[in-house]
């Protein structure tokens, strides 16, 4: 069965009788041009389908899909274990950096509390960490 616009413009009711844009087939009523007599309707909704498709994407993506801003795991851990060696105090080598869905954990072993708490600073500050989770030892080098 053709759409009713078509059969309009097959018809060409709208073209020399009566009002020039109104038509009535069977109980349908059809006010303004159809589809086949204004080509730009029609064009406009195809993009207003389009742009309101897209824009409610975002809103259809699972809250926790990963696509986001924050870097990636390996990349967090390589830039705090950049912080901590190239920090200017020192005595920040040799810490182990595990980094979880943004969660970093720090192991290792440093000679005084200041040192700890510089790590964990250090490690607060990379773009991406989400929680920062200190289990470094001190043990005081009792060599010196």
């Amino acid at each position: 069965m053709m759409p009713i616009a078509d059969r309009l413009c097959n018809q060409k009711l709208l073209h020399g009788k009566g009002p020039p844009h109104y038509a009535k087939i069977g109980a349908h009523f059809l006010i303004g041009k159809p589809d086949c007599v204004n080509p730009m309707r029609r064009f406009q909704t195809l993009i207003c389908l389009l742009l309101a498709s897209h824009l409610s994407a975002g809103c259809l993506l699972p809250a926790n899909t990963g696509l986001s801003d924050s870097p990636r795991d390996s990349v967090i851990s390589a830039t705090v274990e950049t912080q901590l060696r190239e920090d200017p105090q020192g005595g920040l080598t040799g810490i182990i950096v595990a980094t979880e869905a943004g969660m970093v954990t720090l192991t290792g072993t440093v000679q005084k509390a200041e040192r700890k708490a510089r790590a964990a600073e250090l490690a607060r500050q990379v773009k991406g960490v989400k929680r920062v989770k200190n289990d470094l030892e001190i043990h005081a080098d009792v060599s010196h």
